[in-house]
């Protein structure tokens, strides 16, 4: 999202943003491959010292959760993310967190 209004802002070329599609002129779109996260590790976790427990609650206690992985281990037929989406292959932060 920052490199789409960074190009909106200074009306650069959108051609160049990792993952955008747009419609060219012609009708036809264009596909940029997207931008992927390969090793999760190399970021650190999110600093929950600045959610607001008081919103995010659950049975009268603060509750949140921390998404550490991106598409899916199984390959189930019936399930489109697993089997049949070959873009997307399964990462995941490792269990053994430094932060």
């Amino acid at each position: 999202m920052p490199y789409l209004a960074r190009a909106i802002k200074n009306k650069t070329e959108l051609e160049n943003i990792p993952g955008i599609v747009l419609k060219r002129e012609d009708k036809t779109l264009y596909i940029n491959e997207p931008a992927w996260i390969e090793d999760f590790n190399d970021y650190p976790l999110p600093d929950m010292d600045l959610v607001n427990k008081k919103f995010y609650r659950r049975k009268n206690r603060g509750c949140t959760i921390t998404v550490t992985a991106r598409g899916c281990p199984m390959k189930c037929s019936y399930c489109s993310v697993g089997a049949s989406s070959s873009c997307a292959k399964f990462r995941a932060r490792s269990d053994k967190w430094t932060g």
